[in-house]
């Protein structure tokens, strides 16, 4: 948990090896807008914590089940979220570091090494607690998704989403080698899940893994798709004076960028796998 958000350290020198998940422990101040982790903290254990007290993180990890919350930060806590708040340390109001010398620390972002402390998983000392700004969770929009025929198409749509002065939450590429890969695995997981689920006779289950494999058919041939959401009813209702947002889920063109703006069931789909 020190070093990156997945725990693992291979000591090569006699080094000492600290196992810090059993330092699991958190603190919301609903008031202030602020949540003290420390080290052990999973993503996956706050995300629930704080969706039950209507908040949420303004960034977080793109792996959806995993990692530390300490960990992230100390390697510079770039993901979800990250395109409207930036890195983590836009967020970080606090960092409780134990230096080599034994020293304990408490950094605030007008600090010299608070700066340091980012990317440098785990080189500087531990990172025993950060305290956090996070967001109340009063609004997510339904996730929109276009596919491009091609990189450069991508790319310049998201210059236009930077020309409006749009403020999505995130947005997440998917090149076709990704799609066509995932599309491979899912389907394989599907065929395998509906076989059990016909054994059984789960009628209900089998209804369920024969939508969702309908909905993964319309992946198959996309080619490279950009992914959003907005987490604000103002930033929504911005986004909808622009012509992308506005067409009907079949192929268009706006300018010279061919795009097809995908149904919301596959964009929902695509998001959940970030």
């Amino acid at each position: 948990a020190g070093s990156w958000p997945f725990g693992g350290a291979i000591p090569m020198n006699q080094e000492i090896v600290l196992d810090l998940s059993y330092l699991d422990f958190h603190r919301l101040d609903e008031a202030g807008g602020l949540l003290t982790v420390g080290p052990g903290v999973l993503f996956a254990d706050m995300r629930k914590y704080l969706k039950q007290h209507d908040f949420a993180l303004r960034q977080e990890i793109t792996n959806p089940n995993s990692g530390t919350i300490c960990g992230w930060v100390v390697t510079g806590g770039l993901g979800i979220g990250a395109y409207k708040y930036g890195p983590v340390q836009n967020s970080v109001e606090a960092i409780l570091l134990l230096r080599p010398d034994g020293e304990w620390q408490t950094l605030a972002p007008e600090d010299p090494l608070f700066k340091q402390i980012f990317d440098s998983e785990g080189q500087i000392g531990i990172v025993a607690g950060v305290l956090l700004r996070v967001k109340r969770e009063s609004f997510v929009s339904k996730p929109y998704a276009f596919s491009f025929q091609s990189a450069e198409d991508a790319h310049s749509f998201v210059k236009f989403i930077r020309e409006w002065q749009l403020a999505p939450t995130s947005m997440i590429y998917f090149d076709r080698n990704y799609i066509e890969t995932t599309y491979a695995i899912q389907s394989a997981k599907y065929q395998k899940s509906l076989e059990q689920a016909l054994k059984a006779e789960d009628d209900l289950r089998i209804s369920r893994i024969r939508r969702d494999i309908e909905i993964s058919e319309k992946a198959k041939d996309l080619q490279h798709v950009v992914v959003m959401e907005f987490d604000t009813q103002a930033d929504y209702e911005k986004c909808l004076k622009y012509a992308f947002y506005n067409s009907r889920e079949e192929r268009s063109r706006f300018s010279d960028i061919p795009y097809w703006r995908l149904p919301m069931e596959l964009a929902d789909k695509l998001c959940q796998h970030r």
